[in-house]
């Protein structure tokens, strides 16, 4: 079952048969450097993987991470919708690098803000991403979130774009 779809690209529900794409992705340090920082092992990706649809079902869930497929039904990445740590409703995406330099960055976060935001009836969301995640950066700087302030994160030594998006009102 779709959670939304763009031109290219459906959200879905991850599942154990995710795996396999789920691992090549989580494996890969380019894709990882502005996250873990580490490429995860296939026991460690498991394991998450097995957490994150654990989530589907909690009752007082506020983790939201999600599969993205091509329409061609191609593993594509993930995105997310999580209450951080500020309590804030924040978004994240991740993509395979077999699927770097197509604009589907750009398509998945404009579509992901657009569900958060309209069919979720969210208030707001918030993304953040490193200064030297350019990819990132590019796509955030583009979207309808506006930036808000760089912020130095000491615990991963690197500075953070932060952005913020209010609902747009009804008309």
């Amino acid at each position: 079952m779709s959670i939304f779809e763009t031109k290219r690209l459906q959200v879905r529900q991850l599942t154990l048969a995710d795996l396999p794409g789920f691992q090549v992705m989580q494996g890969n340090a380019n894709v990882m450097k502005y996250t873990t920082g580490q490429p995860q092992s296939p026991e460690q990706s498991s394991s998450d993987l097995a957490e994150f649809i654990a989530f589907y079902d909690a009752a007082d869930n506020e983790t939201w991470i999600w599969a993205v497929t091509t329409k061609t039904g191609a593993y594509a990445g993930t995105c997310a919708l999580f209450r951080n740590e500020r309590g804030e409703n924040e978004i994240a995406y991740r993509l395979d690098e077999s699927h770097w330099g197509r604009g589907y960055g750009q398509e998945l976060a404009e579509g992901l803000i657009d569900y958060c935001l309209n069919d979720m009836a969210l208030e707001y969301v918030v993304a953040h991403a490193a200064v030297d995640n350019l990819a990132s950066v590019k796509i955030l700087d583009r979207s309808r979130l506006t930036f808000v302030a760089e912020i130095k994160i000491e615990e991963k030594n690197w500075v953070e774009r932060h952005y913020r998006s209010l609902k747009e009102p009804s008309e």
